[in-house]
């Protein structure tokens, strides 16, 4: 397990036992929608932010959890995001932007 799924599992157990079942095969699908939306929004965040501040808060989330918020997050049926869905969503979205994080400062090293 990673040191950022650690972290997560500590702070928010609900949502990463449901970011768990779907990586072990659940097919929730409000869950799998969630954490598609999340994988997208975690790369838009890595594409479109430099790797300056990537590292930055890759450092962040290894200090204080996921520093990722997101506002007027909606469910595609209509129905109420709770506040798990929220915390799924924030954490898997981290998740997304450390992996990238973790691995530009790993390059740096290398270089």
């Amino acid at each position: 397990m990673c040191w950022y799924c650690e972290k997560w599992e500590d702070a928010s157990p609900k949502s990463f036992a449901r970011w768990k079942a779907v990586a072990e095969g659940a097919r929730n699908g409000r869950d799998i929608g969630l954490l598609r939306a999340a994988r997208r929004t975690g790369e838009e965040i890595v594409t479109t932010t430099t790797a300056k501040t990537l590292k930055r808060m890759t450092k962040l989330m290894r200090k204080y959890g996921t520093t990722v918020v997101v506002e007027g997050l909606r469910a595609s049926d209509g129905s109420r995001v709770t506040k798990e869905d929220y915390a799924l969503f924030s954490w898997a979205t981290g998740h997304a932007v450390v992996e990238w994080g973790d691995h530009s400062m790993q390059v740096e090293r290398v270089q």
